[in-house]
């Protein structure tokens, strides 16, 4: 297996299992303090990028500012982002949604600890399959989210403005994807009246408690 130990690049994956690790003496040493890594991983067009991380132990902190392990679903971080991680609880496997990833790892000024293994390949797409975006029960057309054909094996829907037939009750969307391993979903918009814990006097929406997902 290739090793990759500098702090940053351009890296190409192919069939061959290739590994990542946040420093050059990873197993030997901590990270070390202030440390902005961006890893680039490229893979040949038409092809996925498999990332498996198997090692990882960083300063842990609730939101993960301190030290932390951000993926990005292209090549750089306009691209959506697969979380953000921290502590000693080692990431999910990530599938690229096309063939490109960006692997990015921060350091700060303090405490260091043991830092990150990962290893990456390139996996061919799955077949592409027609995504179905529905309710769960049966409701009139004008109260189901539009959707469109699916592309590249994905699709989009959005909800213009929920009916008042539909005020005062539970309508799960059903996301089906077949043959695939992976799917991102994103919100790009979020906007509910708040729950009662939310609301001032007089029952008036108090705007300093925001309604959250």
């Amino acid at each position: 297996m290739a090793h990759v130990r500098v702090c940053g690049g351009h890296l190409e994956a192919n069939e061959t299992l290739q590994s990542i690790s946040s420093h050059a003496k990873f197993g030997d040493q901590n990270y070390p303090n202030a440390q902005d890594c961006d890893w680039t991983i490229e893979a040949p067009p038409g092809t996925n990028i498999r990332l498996t991380f198997s090692g990882f132990e960083l300063e842990e902190e609730p939101g993960c500012e301190y030290d932390y392990v951000e993926v990005f679903a292209g090549y750089d971080d306009s691209s959506a982002s697969y979380g953000k991680h921290c502590g000693s609880k080692i990431p999910p496997e990530i599938m690229s949604v096309n063939e490109a990833l960006l692997i990015r790892f921060h350091s700060d000024d303090t405490v260091n600890m043991k830092g990150f293994l990962a290893s990456y390949q390139t996996e061919d797409p799955p077949e592409k399959e027609e995504v179905e975006a529905k309710p769960k029960k049966e409701k009139k057309k004008e109260e189901v989210a539009n959707t469109t054909e699916a592309i590249d094996g994905s699709a989009e829907w959005w909800i213009d403005s929920w009916p008042k037939s539909a005020e005062n009750s539970e309508t799960p969307i059903l996301l089906s994807i077949r043959n695939s391993p992976f799917v991102v979903l994103q919100v790009r918009s979020f906007e509910f009246e708040a729950p009662e814990a939310a609301r001032g006097p007089q029952g008036r929406f108090h705007p300093s408690i925001p309604c959250r997902l």
